[in-house]
């Protein structure tokens, strides 16, 4: 038997996958509002899923507006940290997604007001040596690897390796 009308439509439009965020998140109009006081966009939360396609629909929809806003009022005491969207990319995230952000010119030399850390040093802490690994890579060894964090000035190095769980890569 053929199939009557048109194919089914599948979300692969930029828009419909934006869509699909925000009805994951019961995105409300005025959420775009409180996204620019607070840091916490779609662009954020697309990091926060590690959702590549999203991530590229709103790069391409809304160039960088937001690439480099940390969340300004983190609930520290629920876990949150005054992320930028690449230091969440590193840390929960895959390198294509932070390749995404790096390519759209996030700034990589950011660090959380907090801690003096950068999306490196937490990809470092997070225990995420794929991400760590492409990072200098990305770099061409380039990227200052003597670069501190201001608490105790370790670097990210140095962070991976104190953090490093034994029998771990």
């Amino acid at each position: 038997p053929q199939q009557q009308g048109p194919p089914p439509q599948q979300p692969h439009e930029s828009q419909d996958v934006v869509e699909l965020l925000r009805a994951r998140l019961k995105w409300q109009p005025q959420d775009d509002a409180t996204a620019k006081a607070t840091g916490r966009s779609l662009l954020f939360y697309a990091t926060l899923a590690n959702d590549t396609e999203t991530l590229r629909a709103l790069l391409q929809q809304h160039g960088p507006a937001g690439l480099n806003a940390p969340m300004r009022n983190a609930n520290l005491a629920m876990g949150e940290q005054p992320f930028t969207p690449l230091i969440s990319a590193m840390a929960f995230g895959s390198f294509e997604l932070v390749r995404q952000l790096l390519d759209a010119r996030a700034i990589p030399e950011h660090r959380m007001a907090t801690s003096g850390i950068d999306a490196l040093m937490f990809g470092a802490i997070m225990g995420r040596h794929d991400n760590v690994e492409a990072w200098v890579k990305y770099f061409h060894g380039a990227w200052p690897l003597e670069r501190a964090e201001e608490t105790a000035g370790l670097t990210a190095l140095q962070l991976a390796a104190q953090l490093a769980i034994p029998g771990e890569e």
